[in-house]
């Protein structure tokens, strides 16, 4: 796209200036430009370096502007880069200075608890609300509130009240233990946890005879079969009983459904609404295997297929079918997405959310695809490959793939920005994960 007029042929972006001498405890953080909105993709801000917020939509903010508490005190670098809907970039830069008064930190840490499931309470089916909820002394010091099963991550919550979401079919019966860490502004945290009982009756029979996994390269793939099945997460039980992770706002919003379906007889059925909002930033209907996650220097493949109606909307705001999400909070490394008529694999933060591939969104159809990776948090190490109906689209492309330190796990469902009305169902049949 080339911009007309002189003005447009070289776009502006310019920080609207905070204070220099930052004494208050917040500071606005906001950009502007001089050519039309509709020219404008995003908005990324910085501070000394670190991505702190990505704004798609005027008028370019941090919401709260910047907490200089978090700061140290003296000089700090504040920078806004806006990607133009032509690939153009822009970066604009301001240096303020924090002359807080540091505080004094709270003579005790908050206290967590749980008020239910109490000690050995027998529980089943799902743990949602205030059947599985933890309070703290103190709500205002806390910034957020970890959740996790046998010490594997479930879940977190960053305002009250403090709720996981556990579907105990995903777990054998017997005794667990349920931890919730509570952690407050100055990165001091405290836990609790309760043995809890799971007594679940036999799920449904199985079809004895599931759709054999194929194991053989797509054509045109010159690259080793996979060498181990570690997860075959299709629907055909009926349930969503081999997830460990489910996030919907009410129960219609995932389902399994026996039309449409791409293999055997049972797919799963993931509608949004709009204010579906369930937390960190985005709108959800979402399922989560959260076992055998990926570690630096491991090559894992995907399988999946996926069903996009003729009324789904086009709408040219984010919208993540399936995320290989990092530990805790944040944003993915690595994630398939629809945007407007698109639908392809998109990077993270880490690699400015480049699309390594993509193609135009094909409507009323069963789309099959295919992912492997090397998951590394070195760009020169980690890489991606990727296939579309049985056909290799993207050569080893190489960039960061995993957070240092931080495993991925794989969400399955549809997350997307918030701001969108309309209605949105999508589904999902067939998944495998393997090793190599």
């Amino acid at each position: 796209m080339a911009f007309a007029g002189s003005a447009q042929a070289h776009p502006y972006i310019g920080i609207r200036a905070p204070v220099q001498a930052a004494s208050s405890t917040t500071q606005n953080f906001s950009a502007a430009t001089h050519i039309g909105r509709s020219r404008v993709r995003n908005v990324t801000f910085y501070v000394d370096g670190r991505r702190i917020f990505l704004d798609r939509a005027t008028p370019w903010t941090v919401p709260g502007g910047v907490d200089t508490r978090r700061l140290s005190n003296g000089r700090h670098r504040l920078r806004a880069r806006v990607l133009f809907r032509n690939g153009a970039t822009r970066v604009a830069e301001k240096v303020i200075s924090v002359r807080n008064r540091r505080p004094t930190p709270a003579a005790a840490t908050p206290k967590v608890s749980w008020s239910t499931p109490t000690a050995g309470k027998v529980v089943s089916g799902d743990l949602r609300g205030d059947q599985c909820q933890v309070v703290v002394d103190r709500p205002s010091a806390v910034t957020r509130v970890d959740f996790a099963l046998d010490g594997r991550f479930i879940g977190d919550q960053h305002a009250g009240p403090y709720n996981c979401e556990l579907n105990t079919t995903s777990v054998s019966d017997g005794s667990h233990t349920l931890t919730a860490i509570a952690y407050d502004k100055y990165g001091r945290s405290s836990r609790a946890s309760t043995e809890i009982n799971v007594s679940n009756r036999a799920p449904a029979p199985v079809d004895p005879s599931p759709p054999p996994v194929d194991s053989s390269p797509p054509p045109g793939d010159s690259s080793p079969p996979p060498t181990d099945l570690l997860a075959q997460l299709g629907f055909e039980s009926g349930d969503l009983s081999s997830w460990q992770l489910i996030q919907r706002t009410s129960a219609d919003r995932i389902r399994v459904v026996d039309s449409p379906v791409r293999s055997g007889s049972r797919a799963a059925r993931f509608e949004v609404r709009s204010g579906d909002d369930f937390g960190g930033g985005g709108a959800r209907s979402e399922i989560g295997y959260t076992e055998n996650m990926a570690s630096e220097g491991e090559v894992r493949t995907y399988s999946w297929s996926t069903f996009v109606p003729e009324d789904y909307p086009s709408v040219d705001k984010w919208q993540d079918i399936l995320q290989w999400k990092n530990e805790g909070t944040g944003s993915p490394p690595l994630q398939m997405k629809i945007e407007g008529e698109q639908i392809g694999l998109s990077g993270g933060p880490q690699v400015n959310w480049r699309w390594p591939w993509k193609r135009s969104l094909e409507r009323g159809k069963w789309l099959d695809f295919k992912v492997r990776t090397m998951w590394s948090s070195d760009p020169q190490v980690g890489w991606v490959e990727a296939w579309y109906e049985g056909e290799k689209v993207l050569e080893r492309h190489s960039m960061a793939t995993l957070y240092p330190g931080l495993k991925n796990y794989l969400k399955m469902g549809l997350y997307r920005d918030s701001s969108i009305s309309q209605t949105g169902v999508i589904f999902h049949d067939g998944l495998t994960i393997s090793a190599g």
